[in-house]
């Protein structure tokens, strides 16, 4: 022991600061899409929580760290002049709030929206409504908070991409996480007092139930995008399990359904917020210059004779390339514009699905438009040919200032995740497709479309943020294609042989299998592109004629 007034020459001190603790408060954990098995996988419910179907979530969400407190809903009584509900003598503050139906939990979830500056999520019958007051079933549209739908809340739950396949929310020991029958005492307990899921949730199994946005269904079987459920019913789901249940109720997979009118001391609600997403429109993901490895790196047997041998290029310039094939939307301004015939949708719909029946002529046309219009100089000539920014042909694709095709070098590079993703420090990975090993996580093809293309973004994009470049529609590329170019070994910023018959086409479409679909496969179609008949690309014949219905395209462009 040392007096507090000496000193000695043995004597020092190290420096301490507390670490803030949060407060049980709104604070919200993003949750990033992805793909999910929603559903009892041990199979030992009841019929209605199967079958085990995919759900494929295209957007990222915030969603509330804990249950709603006693201490944030009484805020908004306090400023609405709303009756404080009962709290069962068991106490207020952070204890997660009770007795408030469905409606109670979505009026404070719009008070709340209009406390913080975002468009209310609901209207008066309880619809969804997107930033600007309108009716709509697309949750990505819904800018202010509101309840979680049964999948957004079930895969956060499971702790999202980063899941262990817990059979509670973090843990295979419910007494880890959560409070119910056998040790919450008979009542709700403060929040944030258990352990944590793998995505940082506290209270997803047990302690009160957790009311979402969905009105009561059976599972389908198929492979659900996006669902927020029947668009109406008699009850509305309510999910986690709570105080008074056993172990069992408290699964992930379990999901239970109580009338919207109808208030219970075990009954509460977390909140969800929609991260904004970018338009599908022509947006440019910028891609970092740097070498690689071209061609059939995995070196296996899928691999055409065509793919070999691998070799190194090196683009020396950065540019950008749309984050999502050119949709109809956008192609049918250019048609507007410019009094031309618009393409056919074969009836599947226009909008947000990519523009297909268009020849490589037709997609370079919409490039000198579109740099017309954007104050660019055009990158085609009449003949196809490439142009600088003086309007002089040029084989140097560094030169080229307007939107334009991406090289085939260009493409192989931005869909293999270009030398990294910087904004998200991911390391580019040797992938089979465009941004994974499974081609259902990132693209529309023979086993998954339906036969029909898909609007776009619904996937998961690659590394780059890059959206259905393994599947949706073949994308033409500026080079004409020869079966042997690869035989010409390092190639240094390449834009493909002089001449030819056949453009070069990559990404494959919805119509082909996996095979098709690798970020290593290359095909080339006569440059017209809608052929009357089979459609013949190197040295293959596919059948039925589906040239034109599988052809799109997406931009690029050089960055000075």
């Amino acid at each position: 022991i040392v007096a507090p007034v000496d000193n000695h020459s043995d004597v020092g001190f190290r420096l301490a600061r507390t670490e803030p603790v949060d407060e049980p408060d709104s604070k919200m954990v993003l949750v990033e899409g992805g793909s999910f098995q929603m559903g009892d996988e041990v199979g030992d419910l009841d019929t209605w929580f199967r079958p085990v179907h995919t759900v494929n979530l295209t957007y990222d969400y915030w969603m509330g760290k804990y249950e709603v407190t006693f201490d944030e809903y009484d805020a908004f009584c306090n400023e609405t002049s709303r009756t404080k509900p009962s709290d069962e003598g068991w106490g207020r503050g952070a204890r997660p709030v009770i007795k408030v139906n469905w409606w109670d939990a979505i009026a404070y979830c719009n008070w709340l929206s209009e406390k913080e500056g975002y468009a209310r999520a609901y209207n008066q019958n309880g619809n969804l409504l997107d930033k600007n007051g309108s009716i709509t079933t697309d949750i990505t549209k819904v800018e202010g908070y509101r309840l979680p739908t049964e999948a957004e809340w079930e895969y956060a739950a499971r702790g999202g991409k980063y899941s262990h396949g817990y059979l509670y929310a973090g843990s295979n020991d419910l007494n880890e996480v959560g409070w119910y029958a056998a040790n919450s005492g008979g009542k709700t307990q403060r929040v944030g007092q258990k352990k944590s899921n793998e995505l940082g949730f506290y209270d997803m199994s047990g302690n009160v139930w957790e009311w979402c946005y969905d009105w009561f269904g059976d599972y389908p079987s198929s492979t659900q995008i996006n669902p927020t459920g029947m668009q109406n019913g008699q009850y509305r789901l309510d999910r986690g399990g709570s105080w008074i249940f056993d172990s069992r109720i408290c699964r992930v997979a379990h999901r239970s359904i109580v009338a919207p009118v109808d208030n219970h001391s075990d009954v509460g609600f977390r909140l969800a917020r929609t991260e904004p997403v970018d338009e599908p429109d022509s947006k440019m993901v910028l891609v970092e210059g740097g070498s690689f490895q071209m061609g059939n790196t995995r070196n296996d047997s899928e691999g055409r004779d065509n793919e070999k041998p691998v070799h190194t290029v090196n683009l020396t310039y950065d540019y950008r390339i749309g984050k999502y094939e050119v949709t109809f939307d956008e192609y049918d301004a250019f048609c507007d514009a410019t009094g031309r015939s618009k393409p056919g949708d074969e009836g599947w719909g226009r909008g947000q699905r990519p523009v297909i029946n268009v020849s490589w002529w037709d997609a370079i046309a919409y490039c000198n438009w579109l740099s017309d219009e954007e104050g660019y100089a055009r990158a085609y000539d009449q003949n196809g040919n490439l142009l600088d920014k003086s309007g002089n042909i040029t084989p140097d694709i560094t030169k080229v200032e307007g939107y334009r095709l991406p090289t085939e070098a260009e493409w192989e590079y931005a869909a293999r995740g270009g030398s990294a993703d910087i904004t998200n420090g991911n390391e580019a990975n040797d992938y089979k497709y465009a941004g994974s090993n499974t081609l259902s996580e990132v693209g529309w093809y023979w086993d998954n479309s339906d036969r029909q293309t898909h609007p776009v973004g619904q996937k998961r994009p690659n590394e780059l943020g890059l959206y259905d470049m393994s599947g949706n529609v073949e994308e033409w590329c500026h080079d004409r294609y020869d079966e042997e170019y690869y035989k010409k070994g390092t190639q240094t910023n390449p834009i493909g042989p002089s001449s030819g018959s056949d453009q070069v086409n990559r990404g494959r479409a919805w119509y082909y299998s996996e095979w098709y679909c690798r970020v290593a496969d290359r095909g080339g179609s006569l440059v017209y592109g809608l052929l009357q008949g089979c459609r013949v690309a190197y040295l293959y014949i596919v059948e039925p004629p589906v040239s034109g219905i599988i052809d799109g395209f997406r931009l690029v462009r050089t960055v000075f």
